[in-house]
């Protein structure tokens, strides 16, 4: 589980892995983080992460 505001307004954060084919990802986690450019995920979970976050930062999910 990725808590609430875990990473809120992190300046550093570049890319995110996600193994998980479940993980929970709470409110506002990534939010602000301005130099965030992919979320990876597991391929076939795409369009399921995809729903889990806000139309706009749906173009950073990818899968590997």
């Amino acid at each position: 589980k990725i808590c609430d505001n875990a990473f809120l307004g992190c300046k550093n954060l570049e890319s995110v892995v996600l193994q998980s084919t479940n993980c929970e990802i709470g409110r506002f986690a990534f939010a602000f983080c301005k130099n965030l450019k992919k979320i990876y995920v597991p391929k076939k979970q795409v369009e399921t992460y995809k729903k889990r976050f806000p139309k706009e930062a749906q173009h950073l999910i990818e899968g590997f």
